[in-house]
């Protein structure tokens, strides 16, 4: 079904009054729409001082079948907003992109952010199917290094530690027989 730009304008106005369940169902309806124009008017509104129109906005973006347009802008905005709530949300609704090309970003998100933030990126670590290199691997145990020298040695930590040696060896693995040491990046 076509759309006409009134209509679409329309769906948007709703988003941005956010006011009742209107704007849960123009949201996904403009998911459902979808397209370049749609996706960048979105990453758009993810900008607003409004969380109610941040959270319409990505929560419509996660479920775009084309918002690999907006995954580099998204994470962007992950790591350059000043807002922890604002960031919860981003990551949630980053379940619903193709980050399989972010693993170090993802890795960065579950180190360093909040308790949301980070719990959010645990579960897109253990359920997305990530393109892992050599390169990859030296550059997530960068981060972890900083990390573990940077941060209290608590329970929280022990368990990060835990879960994070699980992956390195399960990615490193997949290289037995290769050498993943420093090289020339």
């Amino acid at each position: 079904m076509e759309y006409s730009q009134e209509k679409i304008a329309e769906l948007f106005s709703v988003i941005v009054a956010g006011e009742d369940n209107n704007a849960f169902i123009a949201a996904d309806k403009l998911a459902e729409i979808g397209g370049e124009e749609i996706v960048n008017t979105l990453v758009a509104l993810l900008s607003s001082s409004s969380y109610d129109t941040v959270h319409l906005a990505a929560r419509a973006l996660s479920k775009c079948q084309d918002n690999g347009l907006a995954t580099e802008a998204v994470f962007e905005l992950i790591k350059n907003g000043k807002e922890p709530f604002v960031k919860g949300i981003l990551t949630d609704a980053l379940s619903g992109f193709d980050c399989s090309e972010y693993f170090v970003e993802v890795f960065k998100l579950y180190l360093f952010g909040n308790f949301k933030v980070s719990a959010m990126a645990k579960e897109i670590l253990d359920n997305e199917e990530f393109a892992i290199t050599p390169r990859v691997i030296r550059k997530a145990e960068k981060h972890w290094k900083h990390y573990e020298h940077n941060v209290k040695l608590d329970e929280d930590f022990n368990q990060k530690k835990e879960e994070t040696e699980f992956m390195f060896t399960t990615m490193k693995s997949l290289f037995e027989g290769e050498s993943i040491e420093e090289e020339e990046d």
